[in-house]
Order: C-alpha cells, then structure tokens, then sequence
C-alpha cells in the first residue's frame, strides 16, 4: 500500500487544519485578530475570514499562537483568545492572558495554546488589547481533535 493511501494518512487528510503565518508587521491592538492577513501554509476543510478561524465542523479543536517581536523590544504585548459568535460578536474566551516577557538577551517570544468547542459557524481569534508593536511575526494554527 502507498503512503499516501495509507488509512492514518487519509485520516489526518480529512481533519480540519490551518496555518497562517506573517512577518514583519505591526501588531494590531484592539477588536482585530492578528492575522488579518497573512500566508496560508496548509488548510484543509476550513473558512479563514480576516484571520478568524470559523469552524465548518462542530467539534473540539486545538489552537495555537506563536508571537516573536524584536529583540528588547520593552512593550508588553498579549495573546489572548477570543471567541467568535455566529453574529461576528467576539467575547473574551479565557481570563489568561499570554504576555511576553523578556527572554535570554532581550529575546522576546512567546506563545498561547487552548482547547476550544466551537459550533458550525462560530470561530476563535488571538487578539491584543496592549498596545501596537512593530516589527512582529506570528504564527496562528489549530486542529480538530474531536
């Protein structure tokens, strides 16, 4: 059997998944996800609107955000995440909020992860209520695991 028809393969094949990557901007603060563009690494089975990830499917999914800003860069920006309502209502979705601190040789970088059950049509974002930031790149991905 090839690979690419092995059933594990065509599986994972079926699953909801996303990437988006950008580099080089400014960090939006406010009402606005993070990736409001961006490149589209892989997508599979799923509606991206102006970095919103809304699901097509029901169910449990994992999401991540990855910010790097520029080195000993002193603002202190956020990940927090937020849930889209099927009416475009975003609502904090957890209290904790992912700052970055200043790392090994004023290294900024940081990262925020969570499990969220989303219906059809309602979405999740990372956002930033902090001030804006130049020079980021981020990373905003996620998986259906149930």
């Amino acid at each position: 059997m090839a690979l690419s028809q092995h059933p594990v393969i065509l599986l994972f094949r079926k699953k909801t998944r996303f990437k988006i990557n950008r580099d080089n901007f400014t960090l939006p603060s406010g009402a606005v996800s993070f990736l409001n563009s961006g490149t589209i690494v892989f997508q599979s089975i799923v509606t991206l609107s102006t970095g919103i990830f809304i699901a097509t499917i029901a169910g449990v999914y994992c999401v991540t955000c990855k910010l790097r800003l520029l080195d000993r860069n002193t603002k202190t920006p956020e990940i927090q995440w937020y849930l889209r309502a099927t009416n475009g209502f975003h609502t904090v979705y957890e209290n904790l909020k992912m700052l970055l601190p200043a790392g090994v040789s004023g290294r900024r970088a940081g990262m925020s992860q969570c499990l969220v059950t989303l219906s059809v049509g309602q979405g999740v974002l990372p956002r930033n209520d902090l001030p804006t930031v130049a020079g980021c790149a981020v990373t905003f991905e996620g998986v259906l695991v149930q």
